[in-house]
């Protein structure tokens, strides 16, 4: 059964096809784009698209005795609120994918029935998109095959051995260019990693223990030293090609020298989570609708 959640940023999960509370409603998968052009005498000239923030109606049914529906309720509508009060966005979870989002709006009305309670609720996202998030690790090559290449009969003070390298072939189905994280990983100097042909670099060097984050959503860099210690490297970041570019969508080539590890992590944004109709237990035809088991 597809997963539902709430999590607050209190850090409090609720299950929302829980025995405690179920969702009757919730048209996670209707959406819309608004047309920006120019009038001509028939129609528009599309010259863009533009996207409000996404709204949900919601009936939540809280089950069990007075007390525990009473206990369930407060502490769903504490958490509502702190997230508005803190101004920062609890997140839905569907399946594999969730939005950012506030509980902006709630109604309780009891019912002629004794064990539960409706409770109908808005979920404002301000960045209308569901995110699925796609992450593979890509680690440093072991010792080269040849280890002994050019170890001369008398000794230098250093063996010379043939250069380690990294290739990987991602197979992905999302076909549009997305946002990223990457966290690169010492001990390395001036990493410099190759996706589609296009160049993530940055000029500072990682010991070993240490690592960077790379976050295109925000344009930072920030490298976490041995001792715990964030430091701002924006500015030692490659300026002739963004290391901020999208990554692209479908399959991707990336390239590396293979002397250390990085992991990327691509955030896939859909106006609509996945798992859209009736395929999925739970779900009616026009795969909006969770109803709920009586």
């Amino acid at each position: 059964m597809i997963a539902l959640k709430y999590i607050a940023s209190s850090g409090n999960v609720y299950d929302l096809k829980s025995k405690e509370i179920k969702t009757q409603t919730a048209n996670f998968h209707a959406w819309g784009w608004n047309p920006v052009g120019v009038e001509l005498k028939y129609g528009l000239r599309i010259t863009d698209f533009t996207k409000d923030a996404a709204e949900y109606s919601t009936m939540l049914i809280i089950e069990g005795s007075y007390f525990d529906r009473k206990d369930i309720l407060d502490s769903l509508h504490e958490d509502f609120e702190y997230d508005i009060r803190n101004k920062t966005p609890g997140r839905i979870i569907w399946g594999e994918c969730y939005i950012d989002c506030y509980i902006n709006e709630s109604n309780t009305e009891p019912t002629e029935k004794p064990s539960w309670t409706e409770n109908e609720i808005n979920i404002y996202a301000p960045y209308p998109f569901w995110i699925r998030e796609e992450k593979k690790s890509f680690t440093a090559s072991s010792e080269p095959l040849f280890a002994q290449f050019l170890d001369f009969e008398f000794d230098f003070d250093y063996d010379y051995t043939p250069p380690t390298s990294g290739s990987s072939l991602w197979v992905r189905d999302f076909p549009f260019a997305s946002e990223f994280q990457m966290v690169v990983y010492g001990p390395v100097a001036s990493p410099h990693i190759l996706i589609n042909g296009h160049v993530y670099e940055f000029y500072d060097t990682l010991l070993a223990d240490e690592y960077a984050i790379i976050d295109s959503k925000n344009n930072t860099i920030t490298k976490m030293t041995v001792s715990g210690q964030a430091v701002n490297i924006f500015d030692k970041r490659n300026k002739d090609e963004s290391i901020f570019e999208d990554i692209p969508g479908g399959t991707l080539t990336v390239n590396w020298s293979g002397s250390f590890g990085f992991d990327l992590t691509i955030f896939e944004e859909r106006s609509e989570p996945h798992g859209g109709d009736d395929r999925y237990a739970g779900l009616t035809g026009n795969g909006a609708q969770l109803m709920v088991e009586r």
